[in-house]
């Protein structure tokens, strides 16, 4: 994920923007050899979108490109003060072998991962969550495994530290107060960032903190080992994350 040099505005408007997205209708079933799911469209992420963004000063806009001989998938948010937020995918080569012509299948993956893009860049929930499936199940304990063996080496990812810590309390309903977690806060040396990380740890969705005591302790550490615009970014992921899980957990 990129962004503009200047992002402070576009990160407080999506942090509030959160909160007002509401559970979407998962209309259509998707079927599997071993078990289906239920998803919601395109059309229905668009139209939530659509009502949500223009309120916050947001909006999105979606390119088809290539790159490296592949096409690819940009979606990029946008605020009114010219800050933007862009993320791009690799579309997955069309082989020709689901009984559709080469444009129908091009096309139904386009439509697939526009969904995709637009769900995780907004934190919206658009599958069945399917942990209750054995295959899946046992595939998610795998990558758990594989995130403690992750966490014995000298040097964490990122992505696995949002994972661990985003999603640690999601059980737990009493949120830090949020004098006690402004407190707990490092600040990053940036007046500006310091204030956009401050409004994320004190933030409530559905009754509940969006980041815990012991997330607030990560983002400390974040803070110590990156440049205060890395630390914001983090924040900003975790806190969508942690959205999402709160929405999983009460029943989105």
């Amino acid at each position: 994920m990129i962004t503009s040099q200047e992002y402070k505005n576009i990160y407080s408007a999506i942090i509030k923007m959160r909160t007002e997205i509401a559970p979407i209708a998962r209309t259509r079933t998707a079927s599997m050899p071993k078990y289906s799911y239920r998803y919601a469209t395109l059309d229905s992420v668009i139209e939530l979108l659509n009502v949500v963004l223009p309120k916050y000063n947001l909006g999105w806009v979606q390119a088809i490109g290539t790159a490296e001989g592949r096409q690819t998938l940009t979606t990029r948010i946008i605020h009114e003060s010219g800050e933007w937020i862009e993320d791009t995918l690799a579309l997955p080569q069309v082989r020709g072998d689901s009984g559709k012509n080469e444009n129908q299948e091009l096309g139904a993956s386009i439509t697939y991962f526009k969904r995709y893009a637009l769900s995780a860049m907004f934190g919206i929930a658009t599958d069945d969550d399917t942990d209750g499936v054995a295959e899946v199940r046992e595939r998610k304990q795998q990558v758990k495994a594989a995130a403690r063996a992750a966490q014995q080496q000298p040097e964490q990812s990122n992505e696995d530290r949002i994972a661990d810590c985003a999603g640690a309390q999601i059980h737990t309903p009493t949120p830090a107060q949020p004098v006690q977690a402004v407190e707990m806060l490092k600040s990053t040396g940036d007046v500006a960032i310091d204030n956009a990380l401050k409004e994320i740890v004190v933030k409530e969705h559905r009754g509940r903190a969006v980041f815990s005591p012991k997330t607030i302790e990560w983002l400390n550490d974040i803070i110590s080992k990156k440049t205060p615009q890395e630390a914001l970014a983090s924040a900003y992921t975790a806190a969508n994350k942690r959205i999402n899980d709160i929405n999983k957990d009460l029943g989105n």
